[in-house]
């Protein structure tokens, strides 16, 4: 209950009391039917206060429009009735008695309140209504005679409200008749100034009254004035919930942000017609209040504002799709967009909070695609829409938080309204093509930009200021430059040089520390729609199968299908540090801790514990130590592979391990039996060193793992364990990862790349700047960083706080002082694949101890979890009409012993079609050469084109590349005495690659790149030779 304030007689006397424009009071203050404000009736207006707004004046025309809306949200209003003459009807007594219609001036006894007989709703004529006098009595029509003595309701009570002028809704100036239960009409004797009958059959003069809207506005959709009214003409005028802007034809109410969307779409030739009602909330009323938002309805369609997402237009077969989805499971809540057109001009479509609407021109009806199918049908695409995403190195999205107006985090594991961003591409180039260099605006749902707080440095808001110098950001493409395509590799740069900054590298805020590009400013730039380059457009309802778990959407080329796996997989890798027993001087190596036999029983108890599904070891260099490990292990891991090895085991071990769990997950309940299928396990040896990392064979492995669930749902997964020594042998570890990763199925590689991933930020020394190789070179989508809120800084090595050498004091694990500097050499870096989308959860980081506190290795252990994996699958109707496969180019891993440069020619055969490039030959010097072939030469030469019969249908492409060394020894050599004159050609090796081609039809342009992995089977005793060869394989439609 609202107590009396002052406030109204105080602006009641600023407007100069009785002599002023409201003129006499007509009732004391009030207090309002909701409890929360008051107000006082005036002769010429009145003055409503409310807590959070304060005293306002209203009055004229704005006044009664504002009363009369009321109707729609509570079904009555105040009113007075005032006779042709000018007298205001008037119930003696405030009611009880007589009706007359002579009072001059509109007061107390001369105010009615009516209600409809029907609830609320808008005053139309022929509408039933009650007359409800001050003192509560009810006007009747009583033998001809109108009088105010009813109490109850009854039909003498009820009058039907005529308009007098035309038909439909009664508006302010509007004249109206009143006509009783018994069909004759009321009338103001003469004209006025005498007693009020209801006794004439038809509708003359006398029986006319003026309509005046006096009170309970604060009732309606609008609430209460934000300003002063005070002349009576005035047409516009604002509220807490809306406008009223009698300029409008009918004088309908719209909220601002629903107005101003009306404007600018009538002002860019897109107009939606003229409103036909008032801005209503957003229905159901549980959702006005957690939404807060409104709508408006046009001729043409509807405009829906939320503070979340802005004011968008929605129309036609959109709408009416949209309308069906409102009240089901399926709904996808408010627009994020126009409506707008495609670009190939072939349909209209809006998207919405949680998936989109297409309309192909000329279709019955549209159809929606949910957020899922959605983002999988756009990445299918090539193309860069306005409408884009920003995803962190560990995969987490960044967000505008509440929509915009506040802070931006990256923290969000999938892609809602509150990620999208509209990307405002300020030099507009060809094709509305992005750039690298390109300067842009990104802006939020609610029409916020996101803003770099001084200019950058600090902290990224977004806000509802112009874009200018601080709105404004630099896109950088961190791999090569030219024109950005989806899931490149982006950074951020501010005006003051600046980069935007996923703290930690996700899972945090969103900063502008970064002065350069490293993991924490590297983003991948995805897009919303352009999936019609592929499949087309939707032509079905998308389908859910809950049992199941499983998405269908339905479009013109195809189907697309997505699965929830419900997989759970658990890593952990461990940097064991376990290095020769004795120093050598051409080691240069020693182990430098306290207990190595207590720190590898440590690590099995932990192990034995802990049970990951798989585990990486690296720095393992002792064969019994790794015998002791496989044999107490084996219960649970029965899975082991070691290597790569060439040679003795010591000097030769690249001291990597990669164990496999077996059996279900009974501490996790996960369910899950992993498997490694035969012929699955590959290994490669770094051939670029420096001297001090000469005595092991540094490598990778990899292994293609089988997991099964319970019920029989299963899947593949690539892993890969490496440990590198320099920034030179990333290039060779990329072409043995693409050599073996699957792209349709998820990959993962873990291990110590000896790169801090912090670039040195503030951390340690690191090596600023090299992050950068990693993500130029392997190419990998996510990184794992720390998980947002962990104990410490992401750090896994190099710390002055650790307990591991002699001269580090034993210190507790959790120890605050841990993990404040040092580095972050050690990796999760992921693959998802395009048929799959895994989703981890962020690398923890494990101190493991024995049990006098010291740690076990220089190295902190790292772990994650696969949380869960969507499985996609693709079924296209598009027929292909042929394939094309060409030789890009290779790379020499390993070359063929010898002093003589390689001279490498490679053969290659699709689907039994061959292809020799005898003629291209290219001497290859040294290791890590790389060659791409003159394309432009002779293409022809270069390539293999097969054609796609109907029947029987092409359904896979089996390519075969044969690699051989020219023997350069010929009889007409000056050297033709050499023993190797008569020699063969050496092989480099062979390898077979099998592609469906469902898998092409899925990628991007139908186009992959692909590396298969040749080994020679040299006649030396020396490492065999080892070249990654490179083709591109691209399908062709039929037209």
């Amino acid at each position: 209950m609202s107590e009396p304030t002052p406030d109204i007689e105080r602006k009641y006397s600023e407007l100069g009391r009785e002599g002023g424009i409201l003129g006499n009071a007509i009732i004391a203050e009030t207090e309002a039917v909701d409890g929360v404000g008051r107000y006082r009736y005036f002769v010429n207006g009145a003055i409503y206060w409310h807590p959070n707004i304060g005293a306002r004046v209203i009055v004229g025309d704005i006044r009664q429009e504002w009363n009369r809306r009321a109707l729609s949200a509570v079904g009555q209003v105040e009113i007075n009735l005032q006779a042709a003459n000018g007298d205001y009807v008037v119930a003696k007594l405030g009611g009880g008695g007589q009706v007359n219609a002579n009072r001059p001036v509109a007061q107390a006894w001369e105010k009615f309140t009516l209600i409809r007989k029907d609830d609320a709703g808008t005053l139309n004529s022929g509408d039933t209504v009650y007359l409800q006098t001050l003192n509560n009595h009810y006007l009747a029509a009583i033998d001809g005679v109108v009088k105010a003595t009813a109490i109850g309701r009854d039909s003498t009570t009820l009058f039907k409200i005529i308009k007098v002028n035309g038909l439909g809704e009664i508006g302010v100036d509007d004249k109206i008749a009143l006509q009783a239960h018994d069909g004759r009409y009321v009338v103001a004797e003469f004209g006025g100034g005498n007693v009020v009958n209801a006794n004439r059959p038809q509708i003359r003069t006398w029986k006319t009254f003026s309509l005046t809207f006096m009170g309970r506005g604060e009732r309606s959709s609008l609430g209460y004035p934000l300003e002063d009214v005070i002349d009576p003409d005035q047409k516009v005028a604002r509220f807490q919930h809306g406008v009223i802007d009698l300029t409008l034809i009918g004088g309908f109410a719209l909220h601002p942000e629903i107005r101003k969307k009306w404007l600018a779409l009538e002002k860019d030739g897109r107009s939606i017609g003229a409103p036909t009602d008032d801005s209503q909330p957003i229905e159901p009323p549980e959702e006005f209040e957690r939404r807060g938002g409104y709508y408006s309805k046009f001729k043409k369609g509807n405009i829906f504002w939320t503070p979340h997402t802005g004011a968008h237009d929605v129309r036609g077969k959109i709408l009416n799709r949209w309308q069906t989805l409102k009240d089901t499971d399926r709904f996808l809540e408010y627009p994020i967009t126009d409506q707008l057109e495609t670009e190939d001009g072939l349909a209209h479509y809006n998207h919405f909070e949680w998936g989109s609407i297409y309309w192909l021109k000329g279709a019955k009806q549209a159809h929606e695609l949910h957020s899922y199918i959605r983002s999988k049908w756009s990445e299918l695409g090539d193309q860069a829409t306005p409408y884009i995403y920003l995803r962190a190195s560990n995969g987490d999205y960044v967000v505008a938080e509440e929509g915009g107006q506040i802070e931006a985090n990256v923290n969000r594991t999938i892609r809602g309204p509150w990620e999208t961003f509209t990307l405002i591409n300020l030099p507009k180039n060809v094709n509305n093509e992005l750039h690298h260099g390109d300067n842009i605006h990104l802006q939020t749902v609610n029409g916020s930009f996101l803003q770099a707080v001084n200019g950058g440095g600090g902290a990224v808001k977004a806000t509802q200021t112009p874009a200018g110098e601080w709105e404004t950001l630099e896109i950088i493409k961190v791999i090569g430059s030219g024109q950005i395509r989806p899931g490149d590799k982006i950074a951020l740069k501010t005006d003051n040089g600046h980069y935007l900054t996923a703290e930690n590298g996700g899972g945090g805020a969103l900063t502008t520390a970064g002065t350069f590009i490293g993991l924490w400013e590297t983003f991948s730039i995805e897009f919303l729609g352009g999936g019609e380059q592929v499949l087309g457009y939707p032509n079905g309802t998308q389908t859910y199968d809950k049992i199941n778990k499983i998405y269908e959407g339905h479009f013109e080329n195809g189907e697309l299908e997505l699965k929830d796996l419900d997989a759970a997989l658990s890593f952990f890798q461990q940097n064991m540090a376990l290095l020769p027993f004795e120093w050598n001087a051409d080691m240069n190596e020693v182990y430098q801790g306290t207990d190595r036999e207590a720190a590898l029983d440590r690590l099995i108890d932990y192990l034995n514990t802990h049970q990951p599904n798989i585990v990486g070891l690296s720095e393992c260099f002792n064969q019994s130590e790794r015998e002791k490990i496989k044999t107490e292990l084996q219960p649970i891991y029965p899975n082991v592979i070691e290597g790569p090895q060439e040679g003795d085991p010591l000097d030769r071990n690249s001291g990597l391990m990669l164990l496999f769990k077996n059996g279900f997950d009974t501490i996790q309940d996960d369910h899950w039996v992993i498997t490694t299928p035969d012929n699955s396990h590959h290994a490669t040896v770094f051939r670029q060193y420096s001297n001090e990392h000469r005595w092991a064979n540094r490598g990778a492995l990899h292994q293609r793992i089988q997991v099964q669930s319970d019920d029989k749902r299963s899947y593949e997964f690539d892993l890969f364990l490496t440990q590198l020594q320099t920034p030179e042998q990333i290039a060779h570890l990329h072409s043995f990862i693409e050599a073996y990763r699957r792209p349709g199925q998820p990959a993962l590689l873990m291990g110590d790349l000896n790169i801090d991933a912090l670039d040195g930020r503030a951390l340690g020394s690191g090596r600023p700047g090299q992050y950068r190789l990693i993500v130029e070179q392997l190419k990998a989508v996510g990184s794992l960083g720390q998980r947002n809120g962990a104990n410490g800084k992401d750090i896994t090595a190099d710390d002055p706080a650790g307990a591991f050498t002699p001269d580090q004091p034993p210190r507790p694990a959790d120890d605050p002082a841990r993990r404040q500097t040092g580095t972050r050499p050690d990796y999760f870096l992921s693959w998802p694949g395009w048929q799959y989308l895994p989703r981890y959860q962020g690398a923890d980081v494990a101190i493991i101890q024995t049990e006098n506190k010291r740690d076990i290795s220089d190295h902190y252990g790292l772990q994650t979890r696969m949380k869960d994996l969507q499985k996609w699958t693709l079924s296209l109707n598009k027929p292909v009409s042929k394939v094309t496969v060409t030789l890009v180019g290779f790379h020499c891993l390993t070359k063929i012993p010898g002093s003589d440069p390689d001279r490498p020619y490679f053969e290659m055969d699709v689907n039994g079609i061959p292809l020799d490039t005898r003629d291209q030959i290219v001497e290859v010097v040294s290791d890590g050469d790389r060659q791409t072939y003159p394309i432009e030469v002779n293409l022809d030469a270069k390539k293999i084109e097969v054609p796609a019969p109907v029947d029987p249908p092409l359904t896979e492409i089996e390519i075969t590349v044969r690699g051989c060394d020219q023997n350069s020894f010929t009889d007409d050599d000056p050297n033709s005495h050499s023993p190797f004159r008569n020699l063969p050609d050496v092989k480099i090796g062979e390898a077979t690659l099998t592609i469906p081609l469902t898998e092409l039809l899925a990628l991007p342009q139908q186009t992959s790149r692909r590396v298969l992995l040749l080994k020679g089977d040299c006649f030396l005793e020396e490492p065999e030779g080892e070249y990654a060869v490179t083709v591109e394989i691209v399908a062709t439609n039929q037209i």
